[in-house]
């Protein structure tokens, strides 16, 4: 039953029970005598007082309730506001930012792999993405560098702190790698064009050192193969960050 039937209720029994009462005590009672009416009904009047007097006392405090609920209701927005303003301010630009280099890191990374399916390495079309790759790196490593997670910090969950750590250990690793891989693809490069231009030239001739030709391809092309897997490696706890971003958004109502 709602709150105004109740109320409906209370009222109809308190006017029907002051009617029953006030009108023959007005007009003299049955046998003429008011105050012999009173006496005979003082305990009917007595109560139908009290009725009225709870129910005025009840609709008071309702109003009363309502007032501190609506108080309580606006300071806990005011307590709040400052939270949301640091997550709206956290939420965007960099769910947007996270979401584009997580693309271009997937896209990167099917795209190394496809080259490894190939018979033959194609040096010239992983030379073309290295560069994007190192974007991808340094723009993740940016957004994270931005002062607005630490001034969110205090309200992140267990399961954001952890995913935030792991995918900045991640990023440093797989930065680390790509300059290995990067390092030995230049090793390589050099050696194919000193070769192309005659410098290298075999222990016959007594002069100057032959490298290894296979060996540094292997070098490379093992430097290489692993790149996918540290790629895996950051766009994981990156994709997990992004949805608690989400979760965030949506609990201090911004989604």
């Amino acid at each position: 039953m709602s709150q105004n039937a109740r109320n409906a209720i209370v009222v109809a029994v308190a006017v029907t029970a002051f009617m029953a009462v006030l009108p023959p005590a007005l007009i003299g009672g049955a046998k003429g005598n008011a105050w012999k009416f009173v006496a005979d009904y003082q305990t009917l009047i007595t109560g139908v007082a009290a009725v009225l007097a709870a129910y005025a006392t009840i609709r008071q405090m309702e109003r009363t309730d309502a007032r501190s609920e609506q108080r309580h209701r606006e300071l806990i927005e005011l307590s709040l506001r400052a939270d949301k303003l640091k997550i709206a301010r956290l939420y965007d630009p960099q769910s947007r930012d996270l979401a584009d280099y997580i693309e271009q890191l997937s896209d990167i990374r099917e795209f190394i792999i496809n080259l490894h399916g190939s018979s033959e390495m194609d040096y010239a079309a992983l030379e073309s993405v290295e560069k994007p790759i190192f974007n991808a790196i340094y723009g993740l490593e940016e957004i994270l560098e931005r002062p607005v997670w630490n001034e969110a910090s205090p309200l992140f969950d267990g399961p954001m702190t952890s995913q935030l750590a792991e995918l900045r250990a991640n990023i440093h690793q797989m930065r680390v790698t790509l300059q290995l891989a990067s390092q030995a693809g230049s090793r390589f490069d050099e050696f194919l064009r000193d070769k192309e231009e005659g410098l290298i030239i075999d222990f016959g001739t007594g002069v100057g050192q032959y490298p290894d030709e296979a060996s540094l391809r292997q070098d490379y092309e093992r430097s290489v193969y692993v790149v996918p897997q540290f790629m895996d490696d950051a766009i994981a706890p990156a994709t997990a960050v992004l949805k608690q971003l989400f979760i965030l958004a949506r609990e201090y109502g911004l989604r």
